[in-house]
């Protein structure tokens, strides 16, 4: 009944046209777990060909080999109820951190610039102010500014592979949470210092 199988409706459809020509059914089982691009079909139907080649009723064999099909689907809907939460959770949390980073970052660098202003600076391209771990020298922010990108960028690689162990599958699928991740710390790098430097206007230092 290919109504239960809307999804590999057209290749159910060969592999019966395939069968009924008479055409080797070893080959046509193969051909279409092939056509599927399903690795669980490929194994299902590969424990089918294998328990008929040893001798195995057709209709046993098919329905074990069917159950396992449908324990290993019930377990990968399982795990996805699970690693589909975390994930959104993980990107929730990178993009959070991301943010956090350069808006600390953004307010020490342009607090430390309107003090410079207001205060003259000593002269020594240190911002003194009343408060000496309030003193930044210029050598510090840009070390603050050079750190940020890698720092960024490993956390990227990190939550990444977190995604990726966590939803399985294959292992290319990891590059895809890369570029959510990436793209999140790139939106945070543009976005926020121009967010933070307008929340500094509305409050001019005289």
């Amino acid at each position: 009944d290919r109504r239960s199988f809307t999804a590999l409706s057209h290749q159910i459809k060969q592999l019966h046209s395939r069968l009924s020509a008479r055409i080797d059914s070893a080959m046509c089982w193969r051909r279409f777990a092939t056509d599927s691009g399903s690795a669980l079909i490929d194994r299902s139907i590969a424990i089918f060909t294998d328990g008929i080649n040893q001798g195995g009723e057709a209709a046993e064999v098919g329905s074990r080999s069917s159950l396992m099909a449908m324990k290993v689907s019930f377990l990968r809907a399982k795990r996805h109820t699970v690693s589909y939460t975390f994930g959104l959770l993980t990107m929730a949390m990178h993009a959070t951190i991301a943010g956090l980073l350069v808006f600390i970052i953004s307010i020490v660098q342009i607090f430390s610039r309107l003090v410079a202003e207001a205060g003259g600076g000593t002269g020594t391209g240190a911002v003194d102010t009343m408060l000496p771990f309030f003193s930044f020298k210029p050598g510090d922010l840009q070390i603050f500014s050079l750190v940020l990108i890698p720092v960024l960028i490993i956390f990227s690689l990190a939550n990444a592979g977190a995604a990726q162990v966590a939803e399985g599958g294959y292992k290319f699928r990891f590059f895809y949470f890369l570029s959510i991740t990436l793209a999140m710390s790139g939106i945070s790098l543009l976005v926020v210092p121009a967010a933070v430097e307008w929340l500094f206007t509305l409050t001019p230092v005289k």
